[in-house]
């Protein structure tokens, strides 16, 4: 049987969830079976996928087919075993279990080597941007769905935001994608402009971000305009680091996570949505709302950005 063991790792939720969907486009349409690796994923809490959504791909956490940087084909150089001897050891160890298991799985491709077919311009190239959106929302849908527990938990977090109705939702990612240059520090009051223009959809705004420090200022800048804000009141999130975040206790990596899906519920049910399409999380909201409903302060919409 043809199959794809394809790894989840260390980076955001939605880095990881849009290149599974991407992965699983790429196993559709090339007659591949799907499976999640969820060794090496940062936000597992137990099981792996199931711990936040109702069960669709078969899991495993095994160690013959796990990979942790799946982004590069690069080896560490040799230097790696005096500067960063673990890096080393993991990479070779990694590789050597990655080669035994594959002596006796043929048919069978790896997290590397399926991120950079999916990626390629010879997989891509072929799809306008609206058919490959569709291609990844149909993906994206079938195992986005949550499990009781979680959806629960979103539904507590919708009562106390209080927000009922048409509403405009904006999303504003500080943190990590900022300081190591993966997106633009963009002025907060570019988001205010494109609020204003889009006004005749709601009053009612709900704000998502991973940094509540800037809520002061949509308020001061907005207080005029007689409009109504909300946020997760459960978040009290004051920028997102990467690392700090592969730190956490499991009790915390859970509360993050809910205050993270419940933010994406929200976005994906809006009337408009205002963002960043050089975020994961903006990226994928066009997936529920198509474009005409989606509005990007900076890049154009393209799944594979990095």
């Amino acid at each position: 049987m043809k199959q794809i063991v394809y790894c989840l790792t260390g980076r955001g939720l939605y880095s990881e969830l849009s290149n599974l969907a991407l992965a699983y486009c790429y196993a559709r349409l090339n007659g591949y079976r799907l499976v999640v690796n969820t060794r090496r994923w940062n936000a597992r809490l137990q099981h792996g996928l199931t711990d936040y959504f109702q069960p669709f791909f078969p899991e495993n956490q095994s160690l013959w087919t796990a990979q942790d940087k799946i982004f590069t084909l690069e080896r560490p150089w040799v230097g790696k075993v005096y500067y960063n001897p673990q890096e080393f050891w993991r990479y070779w160890s990694q590789t050597t279990l990655n080669h035994l298991y594959g002596l006796f799985h043929h048919g069978t491709l790896l997290s590397k080597e399926v991120y950079h077919r999916m990626t390629s311009p010879t997989f891509l190239s072929p799809f306008s941007r609206e058919a490959l959106a569709r291609e990844l929302s149909a993906s994206f849908r079938s195992f986005y769905r949550y499990n009781d527990e979680v959806a629960e938990a979103i539904r507590e977090r919708r009562h106390a935001v209080g927000l009922e109705g048409p509403y405009m939702a904006v999303h504003v990612r500080r943190g990590d994608k900022i300081t190591s240059g993966e997106m633009q520090d963009l002025a907060l009051d570019t988001y205010v402009q494109h609020i204003l223009a889009h006004l005749d959809v709601s009053r009612h705004i709900y704000i998502a971000t991973d940094d509540v420090s800037i809520l002061s200022y949509f308020q001061a800048r907005l207080s005029d305009k007689q409009v109504q804000l909300y946020y997760n009141t459960f978040s009290h999130q004051k920028g997102f680091d990467e690392k700090t975040f592969n730190a956490k206790s499991v009790e915390d990596v859970r509360e993050d996570m809910l205050n993270m899906l419940f933010d994406m519920d929200m976005l994906i049910h809006a009337s408009c949505f205002i963002g960043t399409y050089s975020s994961n999380i903006g990226r994928i909201v066009p997936l529920y709302l198509g474009f005409e409903r989606c509005h990007s302060v900076d890049e154009k919409w393209d799944m594979t950005y990095r």
